[in-house]
């Protein structure tokens, strides 16, 4: 909530300073006005909080102290996609609504290892991934000149998002050895805001950068625990994903 907030923020400041560079674009022509469409690759950096808690009293009374009950993968990586929208300029201020869809694979695993017991030693391991992400804004701009646009934007998000957890005694989960494992692959929705620049620098061309904040909710799954009759966990995992992207767009309009 706190990029949110401040993004929020700075975008508010950016739209008001770019009122008193937008004289020339207030009496230009709409050159903004139309549909668009374009390409878009970047970088993603994304969290996955996870936390993993026995279901059933004789599970927390043996394993407790043996397992770690918190994980947070770094997912990151690069990915690439297509964007599709429309802009309608009124003087210097630009409004419209995109829609985006990314795909890559970007992916992490983080293991964590508990005091050695009786048993052994448990190792928990949460292995988060994307494979796809995509999004539908609104848009709110301010044209600092006839050519440069700032602007906001915020929205629906979703994604495919896939999350295995594991506990094991061993390395992996070789047969006939202790292993405790879920996975969950959902298509999350969730939220996104962000902002950036766009340049037009032809008559229907234009460039730009953005940078996105998006949250894709909380992902829950539960797995039986072979070594204790009824015994189960279930993993909770919120995902998080920062974008850092780049693009270029053919417009249709003026």
């Amino acid at each position: 909530m706190r990029s949110f907030r401040v993004l929020a923020a700075a975008f508010a400041a950016m739209a008001a300073c770019g009122f008193s560079g937008a004289a020339s674009a207030a009496d230009g022509p709409s050159r903004w006005t139309g549909f668009y469409v374009g390409a878009l690759a970047g970088y993603n950096f994304a969290k996955a909080p996870t936390t993993v808690t026995p279901n059933e009293p004789a599970s927390h009374n043996v394993f407790d102290p043996y397992y770690v009950s918190s994980l947070e993968p770094h997912p990151h990586g690069v990915m690439g996609g297509i964007e599709a929208g429309y802009n309608a300029q009124f003087g210097p201020i630009v409004v419209g609504a995109a829609t985006d869809l990314s795909f890559g694979s970007i992916h992490q695993s983080e293991a964590g290892q508990a005091p050695a017991y009786v048993g052994g030693q448990l190792t928990t391991t949460v292995d988060s991934k994307i494979d796809w992400f995509g999004s539908l804004r609104a848009k709110f701009g301010v044209l600092a000149s006839d050519n440069l646009l700032l602007y906001a934007t915020g929205g629906l998000a979703y994604g495919h998002v896939e999350t295995t957890t594991t506990g094991s005694n061993t390395a992996g989960c070789a047969p006939k050895l202790y292993c405790v494992t879920g996975t969950s692959s959902e298509t999350a929705l969730g939220g996104i805001i962000g902002g950036g620049l766009e340049y037009a620098f032809a008559p229907h061309w234009s460039a730009k950068v953005e940078y996105l904040a998006m949250r894709l909710g909380s992902q829950s799954m539960t797995f039986s625990d072979p070594a204790i009759v009824g015994g189960a966990y279930t993993a909770d995992t919120d995902f998080k994903m920062q974008v850092v992207r780049a693009g270029v767009a053919y417009r249709f309009g003026n």
